[in-house]
């Protein structure tokens, strides 16, 4: 029989804010500094014309394809062991090969190698975020009063968007202190060092915190005996069709695009040979990983699966295109001054900051669908007008990006409310890890190399604003498959919902208090 939940008090709801908003800071504050060190990491490790900003693109897009794979290992773990941690150890993976970035020799110096070093660490920062944001969405959530989750866990994006705007403000501060050269031949180090002090700190914070108390109370009952890979493994002795069936169809396609890439080199986008086939191997063993792994999960869960990846496809491609590449794209496609496309960055991510807690309550008052929608709506109706008023001057496009920012804040704000309530307690964080890495990987990762892809190869500037309506699309599809769980409990092995044995008891409980006082 269940119980009632135990309030957590407010000190340590507090400190469980700070451990997950600080590690997503400096998880985020990662992708900050290499969005706005992008033409300086163009020229120390992708040197001369053609491909050195998609090379920079591809750095940023390949730590992506480990996301699933990290997803499949610390899901499972995180269930098993616990929320903390898993979040301990990923934070620590991610500063320190953060940190290493700003270590590294540069092509000048080791030619070839630079590039490969590069994108090797891009790739251990891959992995560990896999863990990282679904660890800490989830355990914001769990921590969080059923209705209240909306506000405290929108922290856990404030800590996101505080990430990219101290990236920016780190590289603005340098780029006014030091001259042009001092900076492209040692200064866009320095930030990439920053992330280790901020790291430590976030990883002390959560090694001080106990696992929620929601994750507590389903390990303390016998209602779930399996983790996520022994429930992997009877499924596929029940039906192995299914493990053959991805190994072989996944080798077949791995093969064929080696082969491709072997005999037409553009396809390799600037990688040597061995690299790139490399890349395709270990992207054809997470697929294959990801698929056996998760057969039970995808078997049981395919619905709110599906429709987080689609909603994770439009809240992806917009971040990562107004986010990480609009630094880019104002300074070599509009033609800002390196200094003023930081410093618009860093005004637009102030604003949307501050909005962030804003919506996360007033999603608990309204529910969080109808915020996607109207975000969803607004940013497909205004994103081609916004961004054809970029290239007018400093001021209109300030104005044009706070705009789309806002347009977008009510998705970014409602993440960690939305998302882990897709799922019970059981299979939480790997339900959550699988979902939103696979299409973050596909589309969220991809998307700065999509858009300067396009834009080199046909000039077509306005492409972004187009590509993230046609991801707007996508999410809105999913919007009538969006369970709305503003206010419900996402305790025990039901899917969330106002009608679970959780939810109602919640009620009672409150109402109990409520006549007691």
């Amino acid at each position: 029989m269940s119980t009632p939940p135990k309030q957590v008090d407010k000190g340590t709801l507090r400190k469980a804010i700070s451990a997950s908003a600080l590690g997503n800071m400096t998880e985020w504050y990662d992708y900050g500094v290499y969005a706005a060190t992008a033409t300086y990491i163009t020229a120390a490790f992708f040197p001369g014309d053609g491909l050195g900003k998609i090379g920079t693109m591809l750095g940023f897009a390949v730590s992506f394809l480990l996301r699933p794979l990290g997803g499949v290992v610390w899901g499972p773990l995180g269930d098993k062991l616990g929320r903390k941690a898993i979040m301990a150890t990923t934070i620590l993976l991610m500063a320190g090969a953060t940190a290493l970035i700003g270590a590294l020799p540069t092509h000048a110096m080791v030619g070839g190698l630079a590039p490969v070093l590069l994108i090797l660490l891009r790739v251990v920062q891959g992995f560990s975020t896999g863990g990282e944001y679904g660890g800490a969405a989830t355990f914001m959530a769990e921590y969080s009063p059923d209705k209240k989750r909306g506000f405290f866990g929108s922290f856990l994006e404030f800590g996101t968007m505080c990430g990219f705007v101290l990236g920016s403000a780190v590289v603005l501060f340098l780029e006014v202190l030091l001259t042009d050269e001092q900076m492209s031949s040692w200064g866009w180090r320095i930030p990439f060092f920053v992330a280790l002090p901020l790291g430590l700190v976030g990883w002390y914070l959560r090694e001080q915190m106990h696992d929620s108390p929601v994750f507590n109370e389903m390990q303390n009952s016998d209602v779930v005996k399996e983790n996520a890979w022994q429930r992997a493994l009877k499924y596929l002795r029940r039906d192995p069709k299914i493990l053959y069936v991805t190994i072989g169809s996944t080798a077949l396609v791995a093969v064929a695009i080696a082969i491709a890439g072997l005999l037409v080199p553009g396809i390799r986008l600037g990688m040597s040979a061995p690299v790139f086939v490399a890349i395709v191997v270990a992207v054809a063993v997470a697929v294959m990983l990801l698929v056996g792994f998760n057969y039970a999960l995808f078997y049981d869960y395919w619905r709110p699966i599906l429709t987080m990846v689609a909603m994770v496809i439009a809240l992806n491609v917009a971040n990562y295109t107004l986010l990480t590449y609009m630094p880019t794209y104002l300074k070599t496609t509009i033609g800002l001054a390196p200094s003023s496309a930081t410093a618009l960055m860093l005004i637009g991510q102030l604003v949307m900051a501050m909005c962030i807690p804003l919506f996360g309550a007033l999603s608990d008052r309204t529910g969080r669908k109808p915020l996607w929608i109207v975000s969803l709506l607004g940013m497909f109706l205004l994103a081609w007008p916004l961004y054809s008023l970029m290239g007018k001057g400093f001021g209109i496009a300030i104005v044009a990006f706070v705009i789309l920012g806002l347009l977008y804040i009510p998705q970014l704000a409602t993440i960690s409310a939305t998302f882990p309530a897709m799922f019970p307690t059981h299979v939480r964080f790997a339900g959550f890890a699988l979902s939103y890495n696979v299409a973050t990987a596909a589309f969220g990762g991809t998307a700065p190399l999509v858009n300067e892809a396009v834009i080199e190869s046909t000039g077509w500037n306005l492409f972004p604003a187009w590509y993230m309506m046609g991801a707007c699309v996508i999410g809105l599809l999913a919007m009538p498959f969006l369970k709305e769980t503003a206010r419900c409990s996402i305790r025990g092995t039901e899917i969330p919902g106002p009608h679970t044995d959780a939810t109602r008891l919640s009620e009672i409980e409150d109402a109990r208090l409520a006549k007691a006082g």
